[in-house]
């Protein structure tokens, strides 16, 4: 309303409403939320934008948070100055068309080995609270709150999950057909039919963690210098 009340911001502001999560209110007989949940419910959000000489209108290709950072860069024009891999999603704010066939990814959950990181490691709540029940399946059942990852397009959601402690094959993984199935109850994980999907969804799950696992610093190290190496070493590198 601030912004309304004045022609300067209104003409200069740009607003976005948005959350980090969404909650089970009931959904799968569940409430709260999960580490490894990867469910619409908890992994889309609202995201609504105002910005001066934007499109009225709603994007239907999927959207990352991870997104905002550089749609907010560009909206400012600040060159970005760190790595990241998130796409600005400005043109579809002015009304151009979504990439269409894009994908989202999340992921969560802790593996076997890192028990520090489940909750209730530093002690249990008390058995009256409304987490006791969360955090003594996460104690009892770790392998409930397995890592986790997904890729999702408009159409086709995939899970996986994985831990050292078992093999794959023993943990459930999940698809689903989003257009005959938004709330993700029937999952096609195995069938014969959507191997194809299955393949393709696997391999654009592999291309991102390869293409995100790590980055190479932007800047250099300024304890880096001109340090004087030994001469034999110098030599060395200069022959190899």
């Amino acid at each position: 309303r601030a912004v309304d009340d004045s022609p300067a911001l209104k003409a200069s502001t740009s607003v976005l409403v948005f959350s980090d999560h969404g909650d089970y209110a009931g959904d799968y007989g569940l409430v709260e939320k999960w580490p490894s949940g990867l469910e619409d419910v908890l992994t889309r959000v609202p995201l609504l934008v105002r910005t001066p000489g934007g499109s009225a209108g709603v994007v239907s290709e999927p959207i990352q948070l991870f997104d905002i950072v550089p749609t907010l860069l560009e909206l400012a024009g600040v060159p970005a100055e760190h790595v990241h891999f998130g796409s600005s999603f400005l043109p579809q704010l002015h009304g151009a068309p979504a990439e269409v066939g894009r994908a989202v990814f999340a992921e969560g959950g802790f593996g076997t080995h890192e028990p520090r990181s489940h909750e209730g490691y530093g002690g249990m709540p008390s058995e009256f609270s409304d987490y006791y029940p969360k955090v003594a399946q996460q104690q009892s059942y770790p392998l409930s709150v397995c890592r986790a990852v997904s890729v999702r397009t408009a159409h086709h959601k995939l899970v996986l999950r994985s831990d050292p402690s078992v093999a794959d094959e023993s943990l459930v993984h999940e698809l689903y057909d989003l257009r005959d199935d938004p709330l993700e109850l029937s999952n096609l994980y195995g069938e014969v039919n959507m191997s194809a999907i299955t393949a393709e969804l696997r391999s654009r799950l592999l291309r991102w963690y390869i293409q995100t696992s790590d980055t190479a610093p932007r800047r250099m190290d300024p304890r880096d210098g001109d340090y004087e190496w030994p001469q034999p070493y110098a030599a060395r590198t200069a022959r190899t």
